[in-house]
């Protein structure tokens, strides 16, 4: 049986409001995520791929059971909280957090994130793991070494 990653990122706020398309190093990004944990043995669900990158939007009716379903089915979830904070980002992050379901958050050092984000792994299973700039995800090995341990 595989092990199952959910992987949230902000959709509304990578998208190019010229094209309705996520920009492409945000795709870059979620791309190369989806890449590593799957070569770490995961099954990645993911709303972005799954909306080919927003070209083809489900509905709220859609889209909020199925992530609600992936979530509670997931071993561990990987999420950029977002700053601006996504909001459909922060409910995941609630429901895996309520599930009982390991969270994996990336940061950014010199974004703000709320104090329930910060003080989240006081009530429930969580990593935190801090970047310079999450685009050092796309540009160094390195840096998604960085999450070996967690995943």
């Amino acid at each position: 049986m595989s092990k199952i990653a959910f992987l949230t990122a902000p959709f509304e706020n990578y998208i190019d409001p010229n094209t309705r398309v996520m920009y492409p190093n945000k795709i870059q990004l979620v791309q190369t995520l989806i890449d590593y944990l799957e070569r770490k043995g995961y099954k990645v669900y993911n709303s972005h791929r799954r909306e080919e990158w927003g070209k083809n939007w489900m509905k709220p009716e859609q889209s909020a059971p199925l992530n609600y379903q992936d979530t509670k089915n997931a071993d561990v979830m990987v999420a950029i909280p977002g700053s601006p904070p996504s909001g459909g980002t922060h409910i995941e992050i609630g429901w895996a957090s309520a599930f009982g379901v390991r969270v994996v958050l990336l940061l950014e050092k010199e974004k703000k994130y709320s104090n329930v984000i910060l003080g989240l792994g006081d009530v429930a299973k969580v990593d935190y793991v801090w970047f310079n700039r999450l685009e050092e995800i796309v540009e160094s090995e390195e840096a998604l070494r960085s999450l070996d341990d967690l995943v």
